[in-house]
């Protein structure tokens, strides 16, 4: 008599959205998919918006959420670090962004998880890793029950529990340095009711690049459902008395829009702004989305990246056929990862950590003298808002040569441009040579090279 094979057991360790993109994925294919959460049905993630890319729906092969979910993504003005000048960065044309209710987009997953089987259970934090000399072979939850299991998904974000604890010899980063953080505070505020923008109504959004001179960025960004979104970010930290300093400021910056009627109340957050783990896979164990760092490192945005993750990883383990869970049969996952978005991710944090760390004067010149902003706007214009490609090229081609001029004006921050590029472009060709075939030594001679590429302050 023939006993049909009992399906392998997959564990999710909370529900970022790769993890729960992998858990469709696997459900679907047959596995055994539990994922736990710490937080209660319906308050899972931060109560606001994020901005996402609609292909990467299509991509993975996931429906839509409910239109209620989501409104089109704003248009950003970048402003100057020390002057009030604001330059139009190019946006996007409609339906092409969306900026999308995080905790409305989780329920649509948990939806989707359900109907392909898979069982979810809310309240219920996981504690730590089980192990097996060095393979990972379940989790302990909080209330103390040991759930075995074949792979466990690591879907936990920036401040997973399991990552630290993952045994030694995979070589998984545990800790992140203080300027691969951002500590962020964000609220929403009701918009003033009477206020009209007076140009640019699509432009809604104002993102202050090295905002009152520190290592970081704020935003205030007006929603379509008449809210003000406040965001505070720092590298290296900051206290409340720095936030409320930098509140202040974009109060009467935005005296016009904002009102001190709070609807969403601050929060202080870590914002993963650091590139990829050079290590995410081991036996019996893979980290997905921010749980190893798989968003934008200036910004911190990761849901397009998380999602696609999600998808390399279930592909990866339908492949492998039911055999053992491995950091082998895993690998295949992060080259792809790599090949598909670390390499870039790479390039952008070495750029980002250059820029961050400049003197807000030598900002402003490269933003607006360089960077002319006829060029960028004339840029937009023409693939947003309808100029003339005989215009647009136009005043391209004769704001060119003085934004030219300015650069070679400067040899000395020529220079660095030139070997911030350089930094880049190394670090872009190191993610690259991430091994495709599994070799620990090679692994571990590439990861330390990779890790080496990217500049941290000293």
């Amino acid at each position: 008599m023939a006993f049909k094979k009992k399906p392998q057991h997959i564990v999710v360790a909370g529900m970022g959205q790769g993890g729960m993109v992998a858990a469709i994925y696997l459900g679907k294919a047959g596995f055994d998919v539990d994922i736990y959460e710490q937080a209660k049905e319906g308050e899972v993630s931060h109560p606001w918006t994020d901005d996402t890319p609609v292909a990467v729906f299509e991509r993975c092969g996931i429906p839509m959420p409910p239109k209620e979910a989501y409104v089109q993504k704003s248009n950003w003005y970048w402003v100057s670090p020390g002057k009030p000048r604001r330059l139009k960065f190019p946006g996007t044309a409609p339906g092409v962004e969306i900026s999308i209710d995080r905790r409305m987009l989780s329920a649509h997953f948990a939806s989707l998880a359900k109907d392909a089987g898979c069982k979810i259970h809310y309240e219920t934090p996981v504690k730590k890793l089980m192990t097996s000399g060095d393979k990972i072979v379940g989790v302990e939850l909080e209330n103390g029950k040991k759930v075995s299991a074949d792979l466990v998904i690591d879907a936990l974000g920036i401040n997973s529990v399991l990552r630290p604890q993952a045994p030694a010899k995979w070589g998984i980063p545990a800790h992140e340095a203080d300027d691969d953080l951002m500590l962020g505070y964000r609220a929403f505020y009701k918009m003033n009711p009477n206020y009209v923008p007076p140009e640019y109504p699509d432009y809604r959004a104002c993102m202050y690049l090295k905002h009152m001179g520190g290592a970081g960025l704020s935003w205030c960004n007006v929603s379509p459902n008449n809210t003000m979104d406040m965001l505070i970010g720092r590298l290296y930290g900051m206290t409340e008395a720095d936030m409320e300093v930098m509140k202040k400021d974009l109060f009467e910056r935005h005296a016009d829009q904002l009102t001190d009627e709070v609807v969403i109340p601050g929060r202080f957050i870590k914002i993963g702004t650091r590139y990829t783990l050079s290590k995410f896979v081991a036996d019996g164990y893979a980290l997905v989305g921010d749980s190893a760092f798989m968003s934008i490192p200036l910004t911190g945005c990761g849901i397009e990246s998380s999602m696609d993750a999600g998808v390399y990883l279930a592909e990866t383990v339908i492949a492998n056929k039911g055999h053992e869970m491995n950091a082998k049969s895993l690998w295949p996952y992060q080259v792809k990862f790599f090949r598909k978005k670390g390499a870039l991710f790479a390039l952008i944090d070495v750029l980002k950590r250059w820029v961050l760390n400049l003197d807000g004067d030598l900002v402003d010149w490269v933003f607006y003298k360089v960077a002319s902003p006829k060029i960028v706007e004339s840029i937009s214009g023409m693939m947003f808002r309808g100029m003339s490609p005989i215009i647009g090229v136009f005043n391209i081609l004769t704001a060119l040569p003085f934004s030219l001029a300015q650069l070679f004006s400067k040899p000395s921050i020529l220079k660095e441009i030139g070997g911030v590029l350089k930094a880049g472009i190394h670090a872009v060709l190191v993610a690259f040579k991430v091994p495709t075939k599994y070799n620990e030594q090679k692994i571990n001679e590439w990861a330390a090279e990779y890790e080496a590429a990217i500049p941290h302050k000293k």
